[in-house]
């Protein structure tokens, strides 16, 4: 498409008689002041450059672009490559002076608007015929728009390549933060997020998802932009900094409120690869009913965590906590293990163990007579009793009797 802009522009300025230009040269210095303070006043973040040396280097890159269009007038043939690395440097410049497309495009528009008209008088007062001047007005439009696109592309490219770029470092300093063990110092990973634009929190939970979720949804969440995520793995994950600030966790379940989703603990920063292992670990336990729906807020649930950090070690224990009761029937054994946990939960209380079971105190009297009979003056140990409620309540959380 550019090539065939190239082509029809060529033809119009083949179109123009090449005296012409030295009618228009005249006027270069003029007009490029004139639209440099046409800018200023009607484009905002232009206004700056209204006066100072800083007009007189915008005005200097105004004249290059006229010189270049009334060159083209007095020969046709010269090559527009060199108008276009001009504008899309131009472009380039722009963004990386912080300036908006809409800024950018809006100049070229003055730009354009004002020049016609200075052409216009100096075409009058010439004597011009009408049809040379109706060929200048188009020249001079298709002329500054095409500019304008190439400085347009400048903008876009450029900006699309930081952004790749600031995409890259996000990802690399996502692996960093969550790396066990950890393979980057702390400095290393602050220079890093600077380098990413990722302003560095004293504290981070990480969040994890589950696989369905990867082919359930096809586009990226809306959430903060500081939110760092990796959601095209298998098993998708995101570092949320600051997560104890407002709105936070109602931004996650807006985003996710339909996965499956664990949130790990708010840890310092250094602790991130922790919280994530939570969060995975929240979803495996949620997944075996030990945690009930979604999402898993692992901070609620830290003691369960303790219990489940070898599940191995934890089994043996739920498994000598229960052996004294083998030689009952099933449901009798399920009774008085569920009787002597909600007693040892109220610290030996007989008319609360009876209401948090929905019992008659004398059922529960009943029960706890066979209990003492197996366990006699170990119901009086601490140390036992801390062990058996353990037991007791690891055998609830692996679902086994």
């Amino acid at each position: 498409m550019t090539q065939m802009a190239d082509s029809g522009l060529a033809e119009s300025f083949g179109a123009l008689p090449a005296e012409l230009a030295d009618l228009l040269r005249p006027e270069i210095a003029a007009l490029s002041d004139e639209i440099v303070s046409e800018i200023g006043r009607c484009v905002p973040e232009f206004a700056p450059f209204g006066e100072g040396p800083a007009k007189d280097q915008v005005a200097a890159a105004v004249a290059r672009g006229l010189r270049q269009f009334i060159d083209r007038i007095a020969d046709p043939g010269l090559p527009a490559e060199v108008g276009v690395a001009l504008y899309r440097a131009l472009g380039r410049s722009e963004f990386v002076s912080g300036r908006s497309l809409d800024g950018l495009q809006g100049a070229f528009r003055v730009g354009a608007r004002v020049a016609w008209r200075c052409y216009a008088q100096t075409g009058k007062r010439a004597g011009l015929p009408p049809d040379t001047m109706y060929m200048l007005a188009e020249t001079v439009f298709a002329f500054i728009e095409e500019a304008g696109a190439h400085a347009v592309g400048g903008y876009s490219d450029l900006r699309a390549q930081l952004a790749g770029e600031v995409e890259r470092k996000r990802r690399r300093l996502l692996e960093l933060l969550v790396a066990d063990p950890p393979v980057a110092s702390q400095a290393r990973i602050a220079e890093l997020a600077a380098e990413a634009r990722w302003h560095l929190p004293e504290r981070v939970a990480c969040a994890a998802l589950d696989e369905p979720w990867r082919t359930a949804h096809l586009v990226s969440p809306a959430v903060d932009s500081g939110i760092l995520m990796d959601l095209d793995r298998p098993d998708p994950y995101l570092v949320v900094p600051d997560p104890e600030a407002p709105g936070r966790s109602e931004q996650l379940l807006r985003a996710f409120g339909e996965a499956r989703l664990s949130i790990g603990p708010a840890v310092a920063i250094g602790e991130a690869p922790l919280s994530l292992r939570m969060a995975r670990q929240g979803l495996v336990l949620a997944g075996r009913g030990v945690f009930d729906g979604y999402p898993v807020r692992c901070e609620e649930h830290l003691p369960t965590f303790v219990f489940l950090q070898d599940e191995r070690v934890m089994r043996l224990l739920a498994e000598r906590s229960m052996a004294p009761f083998a030689r009952f029937s099933r449901l009798n054994r399920a009774r008085l293990s569920e009787t002597l946990y909600a007693w040892l939960r109220v610290e030996g209380k007989i008319v609360d163990v009876a209401e948090l079971l929905h019992l008659h105190p004398q059922t529960v009297r009943y029960r706890m007579r066979q209990i003492e009979e197996m366990f006699g003056t170990r119901l009086h140990d601490p140390d036992w009793r801390f062990e058996m409620e353990m037991g007791l309540r690891v055998r609830d959380l692996l679902t086994e009797e």
